[in-house]
């Protein structure tokens, strides 16, 4: 058991309410998070390996921002970048480039960038 009390798991739901975010889990991910819920309601625990996996996959989405998922955007392009400028040997003649894509700033940056340039813009 990883510590989920049923007052945690009302925090969860709350919290993905009013974030939003409990609408945009799909039926089986909201019907496994009630269940869970009221598993631990009657005091049962969950301890099979994928359902509490699964489980904390949901939970990760309710608790998930905006802000996070900019971050989360802006360091997969920044480790995208980085590898196709090491293969493509930008670094040798742009070293600065090694320092933009550390910066937290510009990190911030690109994952605006491509939240915009998805089409879906922010959730």
């Amino acid at each position: 058991m990883i510590g989920l009390t049923y007052e945690k798991m009302r925090r969860f739901m709350r919290e993905g309410f009013r974030k939003g975010n409990w609408h945009d889990l799909k039926s089986s991910e909201k019907a496994l998070f009630r269940a869970a819920k009221w598993c631990i309601k009657k005091g049962m625990m969950i301890v099979a390996r994928t359902p509490l996996k699964n489980l904390l996959k949901v939970i990760k989405k309710l608790t998930s921002t905006v802000k996070r998922k900019i971050w989360q955007k802006g360091l997969e392009k920044a480790y995208k970048m980085r590898r196709q400028f090491e293969e493509k040997g930008v670094f040798e003649w742009c070293p600065q480039a090694r320092d933009w894509l550390q910066d937290m700033d510009y990190i911030f940056y690109l994952g605006v960038s491509s939240m915009n340039s998805n089409g879906r813009g922010f959730p």
